[in-house]
């Protein structure tokens, strides 16, 4: 049984890994290639900014969401190994604690609210660059203000 619970954990950790590449990979500077209208490094240095703060989002809800199934798919595991009397001692041990440190995890670390801070970084930035990047008439400073707000997000949800 150990056996099953470690191969499946170690699908969930390479789903987690090639999600992860799959999404930076697809959502790279193409997101905004069509509508930027020049060449400035600043602009280049906020895309680039926009994608960290997806990729961190998009790492937190996986890891958030991986510690979920964990420690359901567990604390099952643990409620039927009571039932059934044959199951060794050992067994019984590493379930009970996977159970128990999974849902601590989830529950502790809010990981959740960290990614939820990343999204809404990610938005503001993206609003931002999008807004500058389709009305002529906007300054560049916008981008510093909405990077402004976007670390003020991030920042909130650790302090």
């Amino acid at each position: 049984m150990i056996k099953y619970f470690v191969v499946v954990f170690a699908i969930i950790i390479m789903l987690i890994l090639i999600g992860t590449i799959v999404g930076l990979r697809l959502n790279n500077s193409k997101y905004f290639k069509d509508v930027v209208k020049d060449e400035c490094p600043e602009v280049r240095f906020f895309i680039k900014k926009h994608t960290i703060f997806r990729f961190f989002a998009i790492l937190y809800s996986l890891i958030h969401y991986s510690l979920n199934v964990i420690s359901v798919t567990t604390s099952f595991i643990t409620v039927y190994m009571v039932m059934d009397s044959d199951i060794k001692v050992n067994t019984q041990i590493f379930f009970l604690l996977t159970a128990a440190i999974t849902a601590n995890l989830v529950l502790g670390l809010r990981i959740d609210k960290i990614s939820e801070a990343y999204m809404q970084a990610m938005r503001i930035l993206e609003y931002a660059i999008l807004e500058y990047s389709l009305n002529e008439e906007k300054p560049i400073s916008l981008l510093y203000e909405a990077n402004d707000k976007a670390e003020q997000c991030i920042g909130n949800k650790f302090l």
